[in-house]
């Protein structure tokens, strides 16, 4: 059952990136500006705890731990379920009949039917500062706070 999801999400993905491809200029655009864009904000934290050492017991190592869990976990949720916060519009404007005559779960199929690949810059991001902050053995403790991450981004969505 898992297996056939994960190959259902496989070629959606396929299908999604070749779409996305087709302008390579702007999913290059937008996907660097969304990197830059999160590298603007460990610079704002990195003045910040310049000035401020310690605010509350949080240093700044603790604070590019946590970003690193939300990038990523927000890459995640945008690139593999970037329908996540279209659900109530296709509801709305009565396309969820598609979805309801497909033999797969619906809220999945839904789900994973769009990416978001601006948040290709986010889960890249959260990769790049994760190296630079945990060691080899916090990687897994990582992954899993990730998971558990991407399923809260999703249901809030």
């Amino acid at each position: 059952m898992v297996a056939k999801h994960f190959m259902l999400l496989k070629e959606y993905f396929k299908i999604s990136l070749a779409a996305a491809m087709e302008y390579r200029l702007n999913f290059i655009i937008q996907t660097t500006a969304m990197f830059v864009n999160d590298v603007v904000w460990v610079f704002f934290w990195w003045i910040f705890f310049n000035r401020f050492n310690i605010v509350n017991g949080w240093t700044v190592k603790e604070i590019m731990m946590l970003y690193a869990v939300i990038t990523f976990s927000w890459g995640i949720a945008g690139v593999f379920f970037g329908n996540r916060g279209h659900i109530a519009k296709i509801i709305s404007e009565g396309r969820l009949d598609f979805y309801l005559s497909l033999p797969k779960g619906e809220l999945f199929h839904i789900l994973i039917s769009r990416s978001s690949w601006f948040a290709l810059g986010d889960l890249v991001f959260g990769l790049v500062v994760a190296t630079y902050v945990f060691n080899l053995s916090q990687w897994p403790m990582f992954l899993l706070v990730c998971v558990f991450s991407t399923i809260i981004i999703l249901a809030a969505s």
